[in-house]
């Protein structure tokens, strides 16, 4: 289990990108993204590859983490018997498949299973 991918989700997009290049003095790259919504990869300005990034959302906001697991499915079906309920599974195209859940506790949690190990090159072509 590995944490890998810090995501921002903000109802106040634009506002969200001005702070974070101001204020960490990043490059941040606004790019297609799913479910419709606007998004963008923050990346430092010593590197090319991204290190989080933030997505327009006006349901929830607020940082979200997701842990990499092997295996999605089996995963999902232990934490499901563990007690892990709300289950929203959905799919990032040419990066994985992903699933937002609440733990047996009722805090939610973001997992995904990268469809190989080439993540943030793929992000960034």
């Amino acid at each position: 289990m590995e944490s890998t991918w810090q995501e921002l989700h903000t109802n106040k997009f634009d506002q969200a990108i001005t702070f974070y290049r101001q204020a960490f003095n990043c490059d941040i790259r606004e790019v297609s993204s799913r479910f419709n919504s606007r998004y963008a990869l923050v990346i430092s300005k010593d590197e090319q590859k991204p290190i989080a990034g933030i997505i327009e959302s006006h349901l929830s906001c607020g940082w979200n983490s997701y842990i990499a697991v092997n295996n999605l499915i089996d995963t999902l079906t232990l934490a499901m018997s563990l007690g892990a309920t709300n289950i929203q599974p959905f799919e990032i195209p040419k990066i994985g498949s992903a699933v937002v859940l609440h733990d047996a506790n009722g805090q939610e949690l973001s997992l995904i299973e990268f469809e190989n190990n080439n993540l943030l090159k793929k992000i960034v072509a």
